[in-house]
């Protein structure tokens, strides 16, 4: 599906030539926004409203009278804005722009102008990992190697003077010809004596030699490295090297993400949080103001082995403001726990988005599917919401990692991963540990501002008591709380449908009940 490029302004003669076919070039000067255009005989705008089939477009800002129109720019889809840096706006609407995360860039030079389009405001999120299943140890390394699961690899040895190759990936990753890439690495490094280098190789697809290598030490590591890619494409290789005495070295997840030079991480205006007390881990938000109106949806993504956070364009079709999580540790996450600074960083960040906003915390929503279900209930203790909004609940990690022993066979082995990250082992001891985490906190703060709105399994075969625990709980000692619920048939995984569109029906009827939000907009298509 081609990125619509809505030019908001006068023409501009051979630009829509030297963009990507990925994009489709749309120009509608301020005169004419609320006439049919001629790509898709529909409107802009409908009756001072944005047409909902441009509400994931990418629009470009070079007519000045644009920026004086507060009630256009509200509607404009947030991160997705782009204005001629020549242009000044200013009061209210630059306001607007600024809480629209809108993107400044210079528009002199149509050959640099389409270049910059093309390599950073390409369509959707795109990353790679480098995992472990697909590692190759050097035969030569007479260290020792211990793998912690998916969590990471340890290197241990007495004494190497020179750098001594111990791993690599052995299939390269192929990325496409003129765009830009950068790598993040996980490492620790336990003493000052050990070093490592990561050694990365691009080579051409077309005559197979390499064109570009680099060798990054130590704490270069801490930093993304960028990576410019050729007019042919490059196949990325890697290599870990060490040296030192005494040497101690830990290496987890490295990952290869096409950037946004500088103006988000996978998407525009996504940012990261990088754990630096935990090998550089990293945790995404991306964050949509929405209609500027009460009140802010924080979504948790779900597990995912993708990069990045899941279900923008679900939240943007809410209206609200939204704020959206997404953490890939381990294999495709981590539950959202573990680590003080992780943690106190997730709360710190939605607290700092309702200061944002001029928003309180009884103008909150906490919502998640799966495992952002935990991450919702669990942050609730913290931020007192008005309502947690949740489909497929999860509070047990330990119960969820037993469970793949005979309940759920081979279904969920990260959760063995991630019992070990939590607790050191994957004894009964550190199953219930695991399950602590959750309960303890959850019994350990008041709940009576908060509305549970939750969708779950019968036959849940993650985490089977989930539902009834947190019931009975909240029935008990917080029985001013209201709890609003539906059982589906069946196990974890077999309806999410069913789980998708019940959760969203409930969010869609506390933002009509609660907040006057009206979801019945009227939209041109592409046939009328």
């Amino acid at each position: 599906m081609k990125n619509k490029l809505i030019h908001l302004g006068s023409p501009m003669p051979g630009l829509p030539e030297k963009l990507r076919k990925s994009f489709n070039y749309i120009n509608i000067p301020f005169e004419k926004i609320e006439e049919p255009n001629e790509a898709d005989h529909a409107p802009l705008f409908i009756k001072g409203e944005l047409n909902l089939l441009y509400s994931n477009a990418l629009f470009l800002i070079t007519q000045e009278v644009y920026l004086t129109e507060s009630n256009i720019l509200k509607q404009l889809p947030a991160n997705s804005i782009i204005v001629d840096e020549a242009l000044k706006g200013s009061g209210a609407e630059a306001e607007i722009l600024k809480l629209k995360n809108a993107q400044f860039i210079n528009f002199n030079g149509l050959e640099e102008l389409s270049k910059y389009l093309n390599q950073t405001f390409y369509s959707g999120q795109l990353g790679f990992k480098f995992i472990f299943d697909n590692i190759r140890f050097e035969p030569y390394f007479k260290g020792k190697i211990e793998q912690n699961g998916h969590n990471y690899i340890k290197f241990i040895d007495k004494d190497i003077k020179e750098y001594q190759k111990v791993a690599n990936w052995g299939g390269p990753l192929g990325v496409a010809g003129d765009t830009l890439w950068e790598i993040r690495t996980e490492f620790k490094r336990q003493n000052e004596t050990t070093n490592i280098r990561l050694d990365v190789s691009m080579i051409d697809p077309q005559t197979n030699e390499i064109y570009y290598t680099h060798g990054y030490e130590n704490d270069e590591l801490n930093h993304l490295l960028p990576l410019k890619i050729s007019n042919h494409g490059a196949y990325i290789f890697i290599e870990i090297s060490i040296k030192g005495s005494d040497i101690d070295l830990d290496v987890g997840q490295i990952s290869l993400r096409q950037a946004r030079d500088g103006r988000g991480t996978l998407l525009i205006g996504e940012k990261e949080m990088v754990d630096d007390e935990a090998m550089n881990e990293q945790l995404y938000y991306y964050f949509d103001p929405g209609d500027l109106k009460p009140p802010l949806v924080v979504y948790f993504s779900g597990f995912r082995f993708s990069l990045g956070v899941e279900g923008v364009f679900m939240l943007r079709e809410l209206k609200a403001p939204s704020l959206i999580f997404g953490e890939q540790r381990v294999l495709g996450g981590a539950f959202y726990v573990g680590g003080k600074k992780f943690e106190k960083e997730i709360i710190r960040i939605i607290q700092a988005t309702l200061k944002k906003l001029g928003f309180t915390s009884d103008q909150l929503i906490l919502s998640g599917l799966s495992m952002g279900t935990y991450a919702s209930l669990y942050y609730s203790s913290y931020l007192d919401p008005q309502w947690v909004v949740v489909g497929k609940p999860l509070t047990k990690l330990g119960d969820i990692a037993a469970n793949e022993r005979i309940n759920r066979p081979n279904s969920f082995s990260t959760s063995l991963d991630i019992l070990q990250r939590l607790t050191g082992g994957i004894s009964d001891e550190n199953i219930e540990q695991a399950n602590n985490i959750f309960w303890d906190s959850f019994k350990g703060h008041d709940h009576s501002k908060t509305n549970f709105v939750i969708t779950y399994m019968k036959e849940d075969d993650y985490d089977m008591n989930a539902f009834d625990d947190l019931y009975s709980y909240l029935h008990q000692e917080s029985p001013k709380s209201r709890i609003i619920h539906k059982g589906l048939t069946g196990r974890h995984n077999d309806d999410t449908a069913g789980i998708v569109e019940w959760f969203l029906m409930q969010i869609r009827n506390i933002l009509t009940a609660k907040y006057g939000r009206n979801f019945k907009v009227e939209e041109a298509t592409d046939d009328e």
